[in-house]
C-alpha cells in the first residue's frame, strides 16, 4: 500500500502557494456569501417590518378618514336640524280649535288695533 504523502509536500513551492491561495480564495468566498445571506435576510425581516407599519398607518389613515366624515356628516345634520327649527313658527295660537302661525295671529291683532286707532 502506497504511503500517503501531504498536500504540500506533493506540490513543488510555486504550486503549494497557488493551492493555498486557491484555498483561501475559495474559502473568502464561501464566508463573504454567508454574511450576505445574513445581511440579506435581515434586510428582509426589516422590510418585512416597515411593511407592517406601514399597513397600520394606512389603516389607521382610513380609520380617521371615516371618523372625520362621519364628523362631518353629523355637523351637516345638527345644521339641518337647527336651520329647520329656526324656520318653523316656534309659536303656534289656537283660535277656536284652529291653529294658527304667530305671523297670522300679529297679522290679525295688527289689523284689529289699527281699526280701534280709528
Amino acid at each position: 500500500m502506497a504511503k500517503r504523502v501531504p498536500y504540500w509536500q506533493k506540490y513543488h513551492s510555486a504550486e503549494r502557494s497557488f493551492t493555498i491561495a486557491a484555498g483561501l480564495s475559495v474559502l473568502n468566498k464561501s464566508v463573504a456569501n454567508q454574511r450576505l445571506k445574513e445581511v440579506n435576510r435581515e434586510l428582509v425581516t426589516e422590510l418585512n417590518v416597515l411593511k407592517e407599519e406601514i399597513a397600520k398607518s394606512k389603516a389607521e389613515i382610513r380609520q380617521l378618514e371615516n371618523e372625520n366624515v362621519r364628523t362631518k356628516n353629523e355637523i351637516a345634520r345638527l345644521e339641518r336640524q337647527k336651520r329647520a327649527k329656526l324656520s318653523r313658527h316656534p309659536v303656534r295660537t289656537t283660535v277656536c280649535g284652529v291653529v294658527l302661525p304667530v305671523s297670522y295671529v300679529a297679522f290679525v291683532i295688527a289689523n284689529r288695533l289699527s281699526h280701534r286707532a280709528v
